[in-house]
């Protein structure tokens, strides 16, 4: 078969359809890796800015830590984020109010609190970061109003090791009723002993995590029971977890330490 000078056979142009696709699948993937670091990077920046308006609020407040929440209010449940009106479902952001947060003096952002990474269902204006609520700053009262309603504060100052204590991280849960699949968020970072799993590894199979000092890191999650119980009555077994990326945040392998939640 003839052709014409300059131009291509059906074949020719079938391998070089060929190559292209094959070219495609390849780079594809890595792509969508790139842009995850890049969202990474900027969840990375946000923590910063998180950690940076934690510190803030211990200086103006006799060096204890910010808190996580404050259900004593008659209107509001007040978390550090912001505080949601009684009136709304959780889910519902019109009863939310970023200004009424405990860390809003500092920031003045609601973007701040907002991992670009984040894409599952939020709960009282939560965009994707948890807080160690249970050794910095644990309020001992239900949101119905039961408990002692009490304080136990964490002097910033007592933390001898800041390096090495967790102060937010990429956070979120598995909504309860489901295959755990869904996710939700929460302002709460579980600590392992807790079995309340809520370290999310959102990012190429990483969590980004704030601590005490001021810096930033990429750690692994860790998957330390099985069943993992989370969520109240809901149970998730280690398997469904692990797919969803949900873990704990620790070191050691031992769920009865807490060695990075523990101020030291």
């Amino acid at each position: 078969m003839r052709r014409e000078a300059g131009g291509f056979t059906l074949v020719e142009l079938m391998v070089v359809v060929a190559i292209i696709a094959v070219l495609i699948s390849v780079l594809l993937p890595s792509m969508g890796a790139c842009r995850e670091a890049a969202r990474s990077a900027m969840c990375g920046s946000n923590l910063h800015q998180l950690l940076t308006g934690w510190e803030m609020y211990a200086n103006e407040n006799n060096g204890l830590a910010m808190p996580a929440r404050d259900y004593r209010d008659t209107q509001y449940y007040k978390f550090w984020t912001g505080a949601q009106d009684k009136s709304y479902a959780a889910d519902d952001l019109t009863g939310f109010d970023a200004t009424k947060g405990f860390i809003w003096p500092y920031l003045r952002s609601q973007e701040l609190n907002a991992c670009p990474s984040w894409k599952g269902k939020s709960n009282n204006g939560q965009l994707g970061y948890g807080y160690n609520w249970m050794y910095l700053s644990y309020y001992d009262g239900n949101p119905d109003g039961s408990g002692n309603r009490t304080f136990k504060w964490t002097s910033v100052a007592d933390i001898r090791m800041p390096a090495r204590v967790v102060v937010f991280a990429d956070c979120a849960r598995p909504v309860k009723g489901t295959d755990g699949s869904q996710l939700e968020t929460t302002p709460f970072l579980g600590p392992p002993s807790q079995q309340y799993p809520s370290f999310h590894a959102r990012h190429n199979g990483h969590g980004n995590v704030g601590w005490a000092d001021g810096h930033v890191s990429s750690e692994a999650a860790r998957w330390l029971h099985d069943p993992v119980y989370s969520y109240m009555t809901s149970t998730f077994t280690t398997a469904v977890l692990k797919t969803a990326g949900i873990g704990d945040l620790d070191s050691d392998d031992d769920p009865t330490t807490d060695e990075l939640f523990v101020p030291k």
